[in-house]
């Protein structure tokens, strides 16, 4: 069941911010409406604007428990109806939106309060005194939470990228391969933008070793490939 309201915060004008009034009991009420409807972008970003900064800890935490433990209630009701293959795709959908929110996300930490702020507006509002990234936020708490998302993220598009590859290999000597090969390219490409959230915690050594051998496997697909298309001259 879809949650029965709000516009995605990616819909905001640009150069906006975004400043929604404070709701009490916000947090136990978004982890309440997580039981009960399909967990998407279009609510559940607006839901964590509304929440003070202290429920808005409590509520990410829940959010990358049940995506962490249960991501099967994102798209199921229940666990066995859940394929993660078929879903991986719309999760990568769902991520890349979470990522664009937590980029324009800030916190005013002497207010205590969260506003989305895009465009230029986010490089005047950081020039406040008082007004930090999410992200500087969560490392001045020492949480982690937000490695969890972005590793969380990272694995589904590796998974798309080593089938894209396989399926190329396969492919080499037939006009889908560029297109294949161009699909590598690009989740190649998002590996590296998410890694940089990931670097120098946690994950850090995982995943630099995951983005060396991606790497290496790709120009090996292209190697083969052009030493199978010589040979067939």
């Amino acid at each position: 069941m879809v949650f029965p309201v709000l516009a995605s915060a990616s819909q905001q004008k640009t150069d906006d911010t975004v400043d929604s009034p404070v709701k009490k009991g916000a947090a136990e009420q978004f982890i309440a409406d997580m039981e009960k409807y399909s967990i998407e972008p279009g609510w559940v970003v607006v839901a964590f604007l509304e929440m003070e900064l202290t429920e808005f800890d409590k509520a990410w935490e829940h959010f990358m428990s049940v995506l962490h433990d249960a991501p099967w209630k994102f798209f199921a009701n229940r666990s066995k109806d859940y394929s993660e293959k078929k879903c991986r795709e719309l999760f990568i959908a769902h991520c890349a939106q979470y990522d664009v929110f937590l980029q324009n996300l800030l916190v005013d930490v002497a207010n205590k309060r969260l506003f989305l702020v895009t465009g230029a507006e986010k490089t005047n509002a950081l020039k406040k005194g008082t007004v930090i990234t999410v992200w500087q936020y969560w490392k001045m708490k020492k949480t982690n939470s937000y490695q969890h998302f972005y590793a969380f993220y990272f694995d589904r598009i590796i998974m798309q990228l080593y089938e894209t590859v396989i399926t190329a290999w396969c492919q080499h000597d037939t006009p889908d391969y560029f297109a294949l090969h161009k699909r590598a390219h690009s989740y190649s490409n998002k590996l590296h933008a998410i890694f940089k959230h990931l670097k120098s915690g946690m994950y850090d050594e995982r995943y630099a070793y995951h983005l060396k051998r991606y790497q290496e496997l790709l120009e090996l697909l292209q190697k083969e490939r052009k030493e199978h298309m010589a040979g067939a001259l």
